[in-house]
């Protein structure tokens, strides 16, 4: 089970992200939203951000000739999904759209298609039911900007099956990304963890103790920058967990 060719349904600045990572790995990315319209300004879009992104120094080398020429706008999401290995849901966080979109993914994909949903709060188990093949159906969480952020949260639904997570993993790692495996819970990991500071966070700032100018800073410029390398487990284990 490979995937080559993906659509990514929903063209704002999160789907298009995604795109512009799997277009700068090599893969044939269509993107396609509620109008050709709205997909060829995507396009236009993206073209644009990668040339500035590499002049940047943001983009390696040669990284706008690769999303200029394996992106392309699809004339409508019923034929942009129709031919493709892959499909990533990726419109607003809302579980009516998103169900919406996905029977309509599910009607035109062809039956071995794998579905991916990019929700960052939403469990599988409220989404499943509205594509055919539940068992090729499950989150694809990236973060935004999703060309900068490496990480990604896989979680299969009750139905699917390890060889869809085994080669949506092997899309990720083909293009520089870390799929992490994780419960059908809402929020998942990530938001709990990243809400959790906040909340914190919000109560320092409430109680006097630092502004939120300095709270940030602190973040920032301490453990902030530790967790761009470890984990909080392996923080703690530094710091000696056995003794």
């Amino acid at each position: 089970m490979t995937i080559s060719t993906v659509t990514i349904v929903g063209a704002g600045y999160m789907g298009g992200g995604i795109a512009q990572v799997l277009a700068m790995a090599g893969f044939q990315v269509t993107v396609a939203d509620v109008s050709v319209d709205n997909a060829n300004a995507s396009l236009e879009r993206l073209r644009t951000e990668a040339r500035e992104f590499e002049e940047q120094g943001l983009y390696a080398p040669g990284s706008a000739d690769l999303v200029a020429k394996n992106i392309s706008a699809g004339k409508s999401i019923e034929e942009a999904v129709a031919d493709v290995d892959f499909i990533e849901e990726a419109v607003f966080e809302r579980v009516d759209v998103k169900r919406d979109v996905l029977a309509k993914i599910s009607e035109h994909a062809r039956p071995d298609a794998i579905i991916g949903t990019n929700t960052s709060t939403i469990p599988v188990k409220e989404l499943e039911s509205a594509v055919k093949h539940p068992e090729r159906f499950l989150t694809v969480h990236f973060s935004n900007p999703a060309p900068f952020i490496p990480g990604v949260e896989l979680v299969a639904g009750k139905d699917t099956t390890p060889e869809v997570v085994a080669a949506v993993k092997a899309l990720l790692e083909k293009s520089g990304n870390k799929g992490a495996q994780v419960a059908d819970t809402p929020g998942m990991v990530l938001n709990r963890l990243q809400y959790a500071l906040l909340k914190e966070a919000t109560s320092v700032v409430e109680e006097g103790v630092a502004t939120a100018e300095d709270v940030d800073t602190i973040v920032r410029t301490t453990f902030g920058f530790r967790l761009g390398f470890f984990g909080p487990f392996a923080i703690a284990d530094q710091a000696g967990l056995d003794v």
